[in-house]
């Protein structure tokens, strides 16, 4: 996650700022101009790479994932209630909150995805898994406010004829 621009150089901050390449869902391409470091900058080293697409001094930045996860359990109802994208490690949290709930005793789950407008292949495999762990009881699965490009999603993997979708 970029914080601030404070740890770069003048020319540096100028060269950032004037040439960002592409913004894509959780990351960021930049070009470095030549010369130039960026072991000050201020993103950890660790999320950066060359990118192999033979352009010389080209980086890819890992935006760092924040996803807030409230979870209440009601008898055989549990509601998710998720603000950010689900990537990899978003689905893992999934997964290890819903392991945390007396899953024998679930019949509905629904989940929130006002806030969400990205799920990564990671989160769509942990709902199949969740789904598979409720049908064995005969409880079901409802996904509620999806955005637009989830939906479409959704839709594409046909995931709306196993699961109750919502849009927002």
């Amino acid at each position: 996650m970029i914080k601030s621009s404070a740890l770069l150089t003048k020319s540096e901050k100028c060269y950032f700022y004037t040439n960002i390449a592409e913004v894509f869902r959780d990351s960021l391409i930049i070009r470095k101009a030549p010369g130039l470091s960026l072991q000050n900058a201020a993103f950890p080293q660790k999320h950066m790479r060359e990118i192999k697409t033979g352009k010389k001094n080209s980086y890819h930045i890992r935006r760092d994932s924040i996803m807030e996860l409230t979870v209440r359990q009601d008898g055989s109802q549990a509601r998710f209630v998720i603000k950010g994208d689900i990537d990899e490690p978003g689905a893992e949290n999934l997964k290890s909150r819903f392991r945390d709930l007396d899953v024998s005793s679930l019949m509905e789950v629904s989940f929130d995805f006002k806030e969400v407008t990205h799920i990564g292949s990671a989160g769509i495999g942990k709902l199949l898994l969740f789904y598979k762990d409720l049908a064995l009881n005969g409880g079901t699965i409802s996904i509620q406010n999806v955005s637009p490009s989830v939906y479409e999603l959704f839709n594409v993997l046909k995931l709306d004829t196993i699961f109750s979708i919502l849009r927002a």
